[in-house]
């Protein structure tokens, strides 16, 4: 059972479908059970984007897809823009 949550960002989510056998593949498969990888839609459609706009000979959404079902990951809203606040 999951017992923390991590983030994932678009470049994890890359790297890991570019090199199964590389560190962020590596913390999806050894961690899926320990934590829940969530990503927001901000997320998910800069990876969609990033697979069909430049990596579209590589990969295709389906393998986005299996990884998102074999790590768990969970999709969650994006914040309002009145909940971000601006790095200093």
């Amino acid at each position: 059972m999951a017992s923390g949550k991590i983030f994932a960002d678009t470049s994890v989510i890359i790297a890991a479908l570019l090199s199964p056998t590389g560190g962020s593949a590596y913390l999806f498969d050894t961690y899926r059970n320990t934590y829940t990888f969530l990503i927001n839609e901000h997320v998910l459609k800069e990876t969609l984007r990033a697979i069909t706009d430049k990596l579209e000979d590589t990969l295709t959404s389906e393998d986005f897809f299996r990884l998102a079902k074999l790590a768990r990951m969970r999709i969650v809203l994006n914040p309002p823009p009145r909940a971000v606040n601006p790095a200093p």
